[in-house]
């Protein structure tokens, strides 16, 4: 991954403050994404964050982080969505 300092003094070039959509793959799977995500948050950036829920329960430092989530469902997790949901309930 960018490290992400880089990546803000990169983005802040072209739109200074700007907001961060995390997605793309499942975003969760990365090495260290809560430690980038903290530093979006340190640096006062607005931060979603699109999965599909897998990792939810796996990544429990990112719950108590002010982000937007955007969670999928897929019929092919084999799951009732009412317990899919429960799952994601930190």
């Amino acid at each position: 991954m960018l490290d992400v300092h880089a990546l803000l003094k990169w983005v802040d070039r072209f739109r200074r403050g700007a907001r961060f959509n995390i997605s793309g793959g499942e975003s969760l799977f990365y090495d260290g994404i809560e430690e980038w995500i903290g530093v979006l948050i340190s640096e006062n950036r607005d931060v979603t964050i699109l999965t599909n829920g897998q990792l939810f329960h796996k990544k429990p430092t990112l719950h108590s982080m002010p982000v937007h989530w955007i969670v999928t469902y897929h019929v092919a997790l084999g799951l009732d969505p009412r317990k899919y949901i429960e799952r994601l309930e930190p």
